[in-house]
């Protein structure tokens, strides 16, 4: 390694009085390494230092020196000393790598699951704290008592940096809810028409019971506690904030129309394959384009140079792959199954909001033009609409 930093040559050595020479260089402190004899010559390696020194030893020894080959980084640079583009290369490449490594290019964030990610990151943001800010401005324990502050259900927070990423580890728990200020009395009314099926009440005056028919508007649970003595006397009201979990079966009306012609794309095998870079915002590609008939894979993978060092760099090959659209007529099969899975898909946007679908009543229609799914779907979901209480007599003992 220190021959190849300082530089050194091959020679040959040939003529005159060679063991001579070689007593020559001993004496002088020559080094020279490789050495071996072929064919009545000598070949060997010498250091540049060394190399200039032989001059008087080859006049002694009247031998004659050949150089074979030049090695090592003074010849290297010496070679490449008219490509000034080379060395301006490499002091952009270090002034870039300085750059990267001096910022921030990664925000990680691990034990949310109430809390998303982005949700962090918008509030980071607000914080002045993002992808590709110095880290000199970066201040951890700052950071982390601003997220447990925000997010009162976060009950730890560890925020540190590890060369260009920002890792922050959260812990959540039992909100910390603030106590509930005095609130105005209310009541229950429900907000549909049916059966009440369900009903636990827990403050307030239940009106109705299970089974009970229910209309839009009318009064579920009073907010309103009589106040009774030893004989069972009303001796004046309690206001209160009405509390129950009430469940009403009522139906909802169901309507899918869609065409029997159907549409779909019938990929060809035709495939483009392309490679990308993207380098912050901007976006190159080469070997293919998309066209509007044609579908796009991606596959990216991020430039680290360490396991932390991200840079915001990243490459990766991009596959098209050519369509057409073709078009046929569904069969009363196909048609029938395709309007079975609308209205599953519609049932699970209701369970999604929280409402359970008893019975399906939905009929399914098929004609040479369209396929159209009609009827109602008997539901249960939970009610209770907040009224204010019409206050009567007084909640102080008489």
């Amino acid at each position: 390694m220190m021959n190849l930093w300082k530089g050194f040559v091959w020679i040959r050595i040939c003529g005159g009085e060679q063991e001579r020479f070689l007593n020559l260089c001993r004496a002088k402190g020559i080094i020279l390494e490789k050495l071996f004899f072929t064919q009545g010559e000598l070949w060997a390696t010498v250091s540049t230092k060394d190399f200039f020194r032989l001059s008087h030893v080859r006049r002694k020894a009247k031998v004659h020196i050949h150089i074979l080959k030049k090695q090592g980084m003074p010849f290297f640079f010496l070679r490449l000393k008219k490509r000034k583009a080379f060395f301006l290369g490499i002091l952009l490449c270090i002034s870039i790598l300085i750059f990267f490594s001096g910022h921030i290019w990664n925000i990680h964030i691990e034990g949310n699951v109430k809390n998303s990610s982005g949700q962090i990151l918008d509030f980071l943001a607000k914080q002045n704290v993002y992808h590709g800010m110095s880290i000199r401005q970066v201040d951890c324990s700052f950071l982390a008592g601003q997220i447990r502050k925000e997010f009162t259900n976060m009950i730890w927070v560890a925020v540190r940096r590890e060369g260009t990423q920002l890792l922050i580890s959260v812990k959540e728990g039992i909100s910390k809810e603030e106590p509930e200020k005095e609130q105005i009395p209310y009541s229950l009314a429900s907000g549909l028409d049916g059966e009440i099926v369900r009903m636990i009440t827990r403050a307030g005056t239940p009106l109705v019971k299970t089974g009970d028919i229910c209309e839009k508007g009318q009064l579920l649970v009073q907010g309103q506690v009589e106040l009774v003595n030893d004989s069972q006397e009303i001796t004046g009201y309690d206001y209160v904030c009405a509390d129950a979990d009430i469940f009403v079966r009522h139906e909802i009306s169901y309507y899918d129309q869609f065409s029997m012609k159907n549409k779909q794309a019938v990929y060809t095998g035709e495939r483009k394959k392309g490679f990308f870079i993207k380098a912050g915002p901007f976006f190159w590609m080469w070997g293919t384009s998309q066209k509007q008939d044609s579908s796009r894979f991606t596959e990216e993978q991020k430039i680290c140079l360490t396991e932390n060092f991200v840079l915001p760099i990243s490459y990766g090959f991009a596959i098209d792959e050519k369509y057409r659209i073709q078009t046929r007529i569904l069969t009363d099969k196909e048609a029938r199954k395709k309007a079975v899975l609308h209205i599953q898909q519609f049932e699970k946007k209701l369970l999604k909001k929280d409402i359970e679908v008893m019975e399906n009543k939905v009929k399914i229609k098929t004609d040479q033009e369209n396929c159209t799914a009609s009827g109602n779907l008997v539901v249960i979901e939970k009610t209770g609409i907040r009224v204010p209480v019409e206050k009567r007599g007084s909640n102080i003992l008489k």
